[in-house]
């Protein structure tokens, strides 16, 4: 019997931003929870392999730099807010940034992927991930996803020529922004915007 149940780290979340003892039939799987203290889910593909982070050299007035490692679990910690920022801003374009909030358009047609506010995780989420990422990657594994390979740009920004990357496996660091190529795995709040006034994030 699948019965809808209270989603914890490692749960799939579904079309209807909720999560299931079982495998419903009527809605699609669309992202895993890595977060469920703040209900944000990753996204079970990709949303490019081969990306940049931004196509010039700049720092965006409205990002901190998180110049540490040691600070970024609380340096610019929200990446809808650090997406935000890089869309509304005119001193470089932003590929990765773009691949994600594009995600939803061609991924699937459940509400929630329509409605959902995807987005460039920030490091803080990435290092979250890459921490428990065998469970995310079996979960991904479950849901037909894609499992978690190689590395991954965040939200946050070094400086005007770096910006934090994960490698699974590996500890965060600084790479350039616009010389280095890496992959897309956007996030999302998996609470409905129909339930939550924020429409999605924080």
């Amino acid at each position: 019997k699948t019965e809808e149940i209270t989603c914890t780290t490692g749960s799939i979340v579904y079309g209807d931003g909720k999560c299931y003892s079982g495998s419903p039939t009527t809605v699609q799987p669309v992202g895993v929870v890595f977060d469920p203290t703040n209900k944000l889910a990753l996204a079970l593909s990709d949303a490019g392999s081969a990306v940049r982070w931004a196509a010039d050299y700049c720092d965006v007035s409205s990002l901190t730099n998180c110049t540490s490692l040691s600070t970024i679990m609380n340096c610019a910690i929200d990446g809808k807010t650090n997406t935000q920022a890089l869309a509304n801003n005119s001193c470089s374009t932003f590929p990765a940034a773009q691949n994600a909030t594009h995600y939803n358009s061609s991924y699937c047609k459940e509400p929630f992927c329509q409605q959902g506010k995807w987005y460039l995780p920030s490091a803080r989420d990435l290092n979250l991930i890459n921490s428990i990422r065998s469970m995310i990657n079996e979960s991904l594994t479950k849901a037909k996803g894609t499992t978690l390979s190689g590395s991954y740009w965040s939200s946050t920004e070094y400086n005007n020529i770096d910006a934090w990357k994960m490698t699974i496996g590996q500890d965060m660091m600084s790479d350039d922004k616009v010389d280095i190529q890496a992959k897309v795995r956007p996030v999302v709040k998996y609470v409905l915007p129909s339930l939550d006034e924020s429409g999605g994030g924080k």
